[in-house]
């Protein structure tokens, strides 16, 4: 049997006489460019981690749970023909949320030739630093859309994978009635996208679901009930697990320190030996433009160093908090969040922002803990907006990096001029929030070469940034 682009394998469905097998999955899937023909015939027996490959030929697509338990089902009883569509070779530098993300929709897409290069631990970096909040209340049509699609990635994450989603709610505050405006076209966005529980809420609504609030300048609030914070690392693991049962490899402490073009790919250098590949996705996070120079292209993503911290509550509260954020994205100023953290005696809280403020850090060498003057400053505002909680110590405090574009959005595709080198980062503060999607495109670049997870992918396609007379061009913030 060969599969050749644009052909559509109907997992469960298609069978080989000779080996009395069946493709196993829960989804009809695309297979891509390359024509198929290596086939692995599997006895029940030696089926171990059949079932997370169902999840992962399944994440995006539109099957019901029967489907799934079917395709489990199967897999435990019947023999199993495995197809490996693809001879393409991929490399992903980054073993966070993003670098794992791609590594699980390149197998999902057939691709299984993935290997991926951690320096350090999988979600060493940003994706073990993070607030973990997965959300998609935003304004812009765009920022809506890259949420809503990898929110779906989650729920079913959620019900098939075993992730955990402390479903708190997220709440964003509206400072006026324009805002407010924004706020109902926002929901309805979301409910053509599938999320149908976002509601736009009026100042007294807000009041009495957040009680702690100081009304002054609050017009209203977009509220997300069913949003809510994951672990980064568990999530990691996860993403690990599922990709590494669709056939991707994981190099824990591999450190890339050199990369080489050859006639067919590129050559990978790290400190244990080197790797061949064809096509190279760089997914980086903080290390992105570090990565970039090794790769001999421009990457305009400065780390930007922001800080978290954790109160104590001197009495607790007798309900748990929402994600409170009183930020509008792409304001150009920074705005507070609070949330209760594991219980109704803890809140964290922080400033965030979604744009190029501050300078960039050194990535191997920054302070990893809170300065004790941001943490004065965000206790202020923290007193200011909500006055009624009842704040003592801080009982732990750390600082991340947001690998932050200079419009503030995420660049996935390839890199210009570059066309075997594939971007995934800048994922800014929102890095674990965007990764199933930018996972999703990613892999799409490779093995359909269009972003088909998104409307209009072009939109954070590295190319935005691109002069027409060559090089690349970005705002004036970026740093020399």
């Amino acid at each position: 049997m060969s599969v050749t682009f644009g052909e559509t394998v109907r997992c469960g469905a298609v069978r080989n006489a000779a080996a009395g097998g069946i493709v196993m999955g829960s989804a009809a899937a695309t297979v891509p460019t390359v024509a198929a023909s290596s086939k692995v015939a599997m006895t029940a027996a030696e089926t171990m981690g059949i079932r997370e490959r169902c999840i992962a030929a399944s994440l995006l697509s539109e099957t019901t749970l029967d489907e799934r338990s079917s395709c489990r089902k199967d897999a435990s009883t019947r023999q199993v023909l495995l197809l490996v569509p693809m001879t393409i070779s991929v490399a992903i530098i980054g073993g966070g949320a993003v670098g794992l993300s791609t590594a699980l929709h390149l197998v999902e897409r057939g691709i299984t030739n993935v290997t991926v290069h951690e320096a350090d631990d999988l979600a060493a970096g940003s994706s073990s630093r993070s607030a973990g909040f997965v959300e998609s209340q935003y304004v812009d049509p765009l920022d809506i859309e890259l949420r809503a699609r990898s929110m779906h990635v989650f729920r079913r994450l959620q019900r098939d994978a075993g992730l955990d989603i402390k479903e708190i709610g997220y709440l964003r505050l509206a400072p006026d009635d324009a805002a407010l405006i924004a706020f109902e076209a926002s929901a309805r966005l979301q409910r053509e996208l599938g999320i149908d529980h976002a509601t736009v809420l009026d100042a007294a609504a807000v009041r009495r679901l957040v009680p702690w609030l100081r009304p002054d300048g609050i017009a209203g609030g977009l509220w997300g009930p069913r949003d809510g914070r994951i672990d980064g690392p568990d999530y990691c693991r996860i993403l690990a697990r599922l990709a590494q049962a669709g056939g991707a490899r994981l190099r824990r402490g591999q450190r890339v320190i050199g990369v080489t073009p050859t006639a067919s790919g590129h050559r990978i250098e790290t400190l244990d030996g080197v790797v061949d590949c064809d096509v190279v996705v760089n997914a980086a996070g903080p290390w992105a433009s570090v990565v970039g120079e090794l790769l001999g292209v421009d990457v305009p993503v400065v780390p930007l160093r922001n800080q978290i911290g954790i109160w104590r509550l001197a009495r607790p509260l007798p309900r748990l908090l929402p994600m409170v954020m009183d930020y509008i994205p792409h304001s150009g100023a920074r705005g507070l969040y609070v949330a209760t953290y594991d219980d109704r005696r803890h809140v964290l809280a922080g400033l965030h922002s979604e744009e190029l403020i501050g300078d960039g850090v050194d990535p191997d060498h920054y302070d990893q803990d809170a300065d004790d003057g941001y943490l004065v400053e965000t206790r202020s505002s923290l007193e200011r907006r909500m006055p009624k909680l009842s704040l003592a110590d801080v009982e732990r405090a750390w600082a991340g990096l947001y690998p932050v574009s200079p419009d503030g959005l995420p660049i996935v595709g390839p890199a210009p001029g570059h066309s075997s080198v594939i971007l995934a980062v800048g994922g800014g503060g929102s890095g674990i929030q965007l990764s199933p999607i930018m996972g999703a495109l990613a892999a799409d670049w490779i093995a359909y070469g269009e972003p088909r997870s998104l409307s209009d992918g072009q939109l954070v396609a590295p190319d935005r940034f691109s002069d027409p007379r060559g090089g690349t061009s970005v705002p004036s913030a970026w740093p020399p």
